[in-house]
C-alpha cells in the first residue's frame, strides 16, 4: 500500500509492505500569494506585568486569521509584551489587525518552524531589553485554538508549583518532554547561558519531524540536566490517558477534567484522524457551551 501526505512544507510517501512501513520525506519550498512580503515592524504598546510572550505563527495565505487574533487577545490579558514571529510572508495591510496586540512582528520564510520563530523572538526580546525586568518568558505557537478558558486561571494554578519552567502537557515520544506548543520559563532559566546556547543553536532541519526529534524532544531534558526543575499543567501520569500516548489525542478529557485552555487545530482539520481518541463533534459541542465565540471561529475554520 502506498499513501501520500502533505504537511507543513513536506511531501510524504508511506510505503507499507506486510507489517512494515517505510516513510520517504521530501522538503519543498512553499509559494506564498503574489503581493505578500517579508517585513518586521514595532508597535508602541504599553504594558507592565513582567511577562513577555513570543508567539510563533504560520500564515500560508498571507493573512492573519481570526483564531490567531483571538489567541493573541487572550495572551494580552496575561502578558506585558507580545512578540509575533511568523515563518511566512504576509500582505502588509494585515499588520493593522495586530497593531494593538503586539509590540513587534516579524514575517519571513525561514523554514525553521516554531523553534526558529522562538529563536527570532527571543533574540529580539534580548536586544530590545524586554527581558531585563521580566519575570517570565512564554513561548507558544498557533497550532492551537484558544484560550477556551482564561489563561489567568492556568497561570494562577502554576504559580503554586515549585518549578523553573512548565508547559501544558508532556509527551513520551522519543523521550519524555514538554510539548512545544506552550512553554513558560522563569527568569533564572531564560537569562541563563545554557538557555541562550540551546536557542541560538537552532537551525533549519529537513522537516517538522526532524525539528521535533532534535529540539522539542531534547529541550526539556537539556534544561533539566542544567539543574532546572520542570512541571506540566496536566499531570504526566493520569488515569484516563495512557502514559505513552500523546495527551492532545484526548482533547475532551483535557478540557473537562483539567481545564486546559487550548485544543489542537488538528483535532478539527482531519490531521489527527488516525490518532484522535475522542469525537471532534463532542469536543466542539463542549466548547460551544463554555466559549461560544471561539466555537464559531472553529466552525468557520477562520
Amino acid at each position: 500500500m502506498i499513501r501520500f501526505k502533505s504537511e507543513a512544507g513536506e511531501f510524504i510517501i508511506e510505503v507499507k509492505v506486510f507489517s512494515r512501513t517505510k516513510t520517504f520525506r521530501f522538503f519543498r519550498n512553499r509559494k506564498f500569494p503574489s503581493g505578500t512580503v517579508e517585513i518586521s515592524r514595532n508597535f508602541p504598546n504599553e504594558g507592565g506585568n513582567g511577562r513577555v510572550v513570543v508567539f510563533a505563527a504560520f500564515c500560508p495565505d498571507g493573512r492573519i486569521s481570526n483564531r490567531q487574533i483571538y489567541y493573541l487577545e487572550g495572551l494580552k490579558k496575561i502578558s506585558d509584551k507580545i512578540i509575533f514571529v511568523a515563518d511566512s510572508k504576509v500582505f502588509e495591510d494585515e499588520l493593522t489587525k495586530i497593531s494593538d496586540l503586539v509590540c513587534y512582528c516579524e514575517f519571513g520564510y525561514n523554514r525553521e518552524y516554531d523553534f526558529g520563530s522562538y529563536k527570532r523572538g527571543y533574540e529580539y526580546a534580548l536586544k530590545s531589553g524586554l527581558l531585563e525586568s521580566s519575570d517570565e518568558l512564554v513561548f507558544c505557537n498557533d497550532s492551537c485554538y484558544g484560550p477556551i478558558y482564561s489563561f489567568e486561571e492556568c497561570f494562577m494554578k502554576m504559580e503554586t508549583n515549585p518549578c523553573d519552567f512548565w508547559g501544558m502537557t508532556s509527551n513520551e515520544k522519543y523521550k519524555r518532554h514538554i510539548q512545544s506548543y506552550f512553554y513558560v520559563f522563569k527568569s533564572n532559566v531564560f537569562k541563563s547561558s545554557a538557555f541562550r546556547k540551546f536557542i541560538f543553536g537552532i537551525s533549519r532541519q529537513r522537516g517538522i519531524n526532524s525539528v521535533i526529534r532534535k529540539y522539542e524532544a531534547e529541550f526539556t531534558a537539556y534544561l533539566e540536566n542544567q539543574g532546572f526543575l520542570s512541571q506540566t499543567f496536566v499531570p504526566q501520569n493520569i488515569e484516563d490517558i495512557p502514559t505513552d500516548v500523546n495527551k492532545t489525542f484526548y482533547p475532551l478529557t483535557l478540557l473537562t477534567k483539567f481545564q486546559v485552555p487550548l485544543v489542537k487545530v488538528k483535532t478539527f482539520n482531519g490531521k489527527y484522524i488516525d490518532n484522535l481518541e475522542e469525537d471532534p463533534a463532542e469536543v466542539l459541542g463542549y466548547i460551544e457551551q463554555v466559549n461560544p465565540v471561539l466555537a464559531r471561529i472553529i466552525r468557520k475554520n477562520d
